[in-house]
């Protein structure tokens, strides 16, 4: 029987300007029911592009969990990840610096 790992994926941190990794699913496991909440801490709405990239892939539209999605002013909204292999890498970029968190607020890792 798989071995389940329960576990803070990644810290909370405003996201960048520019395509960032935030996660990459370790060797070995397998990564079911992520979800990150992107919370829009200014006064303004802002877009957020969220990729779930396979292992030695790139940043693609056929990877794209949601791209521009706008998230109004002092308000957050929830996106669940597909499922992710060993090496899978979460990225995520923001349309205007210093606006948008992400935090991981769900996920289980089997191996």
């Amino acid at each position: 029987m798989p071995a389940i790992t329960y576990t803070k994926l990644f810290e909370p941190t405003l996201i960048s300007t520019s395509a960032t990794e935030y996660y990459e699913v370790p060797a070995g496991n397998t990564l079911r029911a992520g979800r990150v909440r992107i919370t829009n801490v200014t006064g303004t709405a802002a877009t957020v592009s969220i990729n779930a990239i396979p292992a030695a892939g790139s940043n693609a539209d056929s990877n794209a969990v949601v791209k521009a999605y706008s998230i109004a002013a002092n308000d957050f909204k929830d996106f669940d990840l597909p499922i992710m292999k060993a090496g899978d890498t979460l990225e995520a970029l923001a349309g205007t610096a210093s606006a948008l968190t992400i935090h991981a607020i769900d996920g289980v890792l089997f191996s």
